[in-house]
């Protein structure tokens, strides 16, 4: 599931149904062979649901809020067989509070059919499965979930395998197309607008994948929002494919995954008309609004000089972020360094699947990432460099550093003018603060701090 997902941002609070996420009562939903349920009334259910083989759920009438469970940040709807789920005048939304974490993942020849219907946040269709939508609403900033455009932009279908989408006079946030490494692709005029009658397999230069886009008098809104945020096009490709791109503004542009290599990436830029070229994936008179996607297998990757980098590290490697700003993070079981030099992470992260890695360097931290990170089964350990100025403004040489958290302490020695204390952080207390304390002879400063403090921390001796 890993290169179907999309970004965890801000946790927006909007009162859909009025019921406290997990809701006692809330009932959980699984459908096999030929087991059929219809829901007319408004309703909330744990996720996830389950749909297989000729399954069927329908909702009409109905705003039905799907809840994530205790053990997973996710609410995911799975389709598999030939299962359909089908809404007619109704509404399928997340839980209060969590706007952005509803997952619609179809399997084999299953289909979601809306009509007159809203949904968000996520629809990924693999294999065959297939999307057809009239009136459909697929945007958080539309009728009934109304999320304010300039607080939080969900809502995006992606496609890979010999998927179809056919959205007839419908409004959808963003499509995410996703290239394999065998694709030959060639595209232009890639925007958010109206698309009166579009046929992208029909309309491209090249096109190889086997699935398409149909869209009839239906709507890709504009980014207006600046961050991991779904709105426009989006475009995952594998670094061996060859994908040209003119003429475009796209939201996305993400290449997954490198396998082991070691790889410098600079000057990449957001909201910039020009080109970019790496191997064959080229970038023609286009520009990309929010995010440039870096993902890799036990890899070495540097940005430099960067705006608007996502970056997605798995297994050993080392992931350097030098001037830049990294505008998402989210490492799956990732053992290695994220190392920053005068960066900057901003905005959103999740931190999942037995990941333990260090992090380490100059940084800032900043959009909120305090409130926007989630932390699920892993461990950041973060390195803190610490310096010490005395009562007359020179550089202590020699101090002795602590951080202590409720009856956890770390001790270290500082080296030539410099302190580095390391202490790990899990889902249990990542958002704990933490108490440094800095010695030497006749000073003894102390500074409350946080996962999320800015390095290096520069403390002061009293007057």
């Amino acid at each position: 599931m890993a290169p179907w997902r999309i970004a965890l941002v801000g946790l927006i609070a909007i009162a859909l149904l009025g019921l406290p996420v997990g809701a006692a009562g809330a009932e959980r939903i699984t459908l096999v062979g030929d087991q059929a349920r219809t829901i007319t009334s408004d309703t909330a259910i744990t996720g996830p649901i389950v749909l297989q083989d000729n399954a069927v759920l329908t909702i009409i009438g109905a705003t039905v809020r799907v809840v994530h469970p205790s053990d997973d940040p996710r609410a995911n709807i799975l389709l598999s067989g030939h299962a359909r789920l089908v809404l007619t005048d109704a509404a399928l939304l997340p839980g209060l509070g969590h706007p952005d974490n509803l997952y619609i993942s179809a399997w084999d020849d299953s289909r979601v059919e809306l009509t007159n219907s809203a949904f968000i946040n996520v629809i990924n269709l693999l294999d065959r499965a297939s999307l057809s939508g009239t009136r459909a609403r697929i945007a958080s900033s539309l009728a009934p979930i109304n999320i304010p455009e300039t607080a939080g932009a969900f809502g995006i279908v992606q496609l890979a395998g010999q998927t179809n989408v056919t959205l007839v006079d419908s409004t959808v946030g963003s499509i995410g197309l996703f290239f394999g490494p065998d694709d030959d692709v060639s595209l232009s005029n890639l925007k958010p607008r109206t698309y009166v009658d579009f046929d992208l397999a029909h309309d491209a230069a090249r096109w190889s994948p086997g699935y398409n886009v149909v869209l009839r008098n239906t709507r890709v809104l504009p980014v207006r929002l600046r961050g991991p945020f779904e709105r426009s096009w989006a475009v995952f490709t594998d670094p061996a494919a060859k994908v040209t791109i003119a003429d475009s503004s796209l939201n996305k542009l993400v290449m997954l995954f490198f396998t082991d290599e070691t790889l410098t990436f600079r000057d990449l830029a957001v909201d910039k008309v020009g080109a970019f070229d790496f191997r064959d994936i080229h970038l023609v008179n286009s520009s990309v609004a929010n995010e440039w996607g870096l993902f890799g297998r036990d890899s070495n990757i540097t940005v430099e000089h960067c705006q608007g980098v996502w970056l997605w590290p798995i297994g050993k490697g080392t992931w350097s972020v030098r001037d830049s700003q990294m505008i998402e993070f989210d490492p799956r079981g990732f053992v290695g360094t994220l190392n920053f030099a005068h960066g900057e992470w901003a905005n959103a992260g999740e931190v999942f699947e037995g990941s333990d890695f260090l992090l380490k360097g100059s940084v800032a931290m900043t959009q909120q990432l305090d409130q926007h990170l989630v932390v699920a089964d892993s461990t950041i350990r973060r390195e803190y460099s610490i310096r010490l100025i005395d009562a007359k403004g020179r550089l202590v040489r020699d101090f002795t550093v602590t951080l202590r958290r409720g009856n956890e302490v770390v001790r270290a020695r500082s080296k030539n003018g410099r302190g580095f204390a390391t202490i790990g952080f899990t889902a249990a207390n990542y958002r704990k603060p933490v108490v440094l304390s800095v010695t030497a002879p006749g000073i003894n400063v102390q500074k409350t701090i946080s996962l999320f403090t800015a390095t290096p921390i520069v403390l002061r001796a009293k007057r």
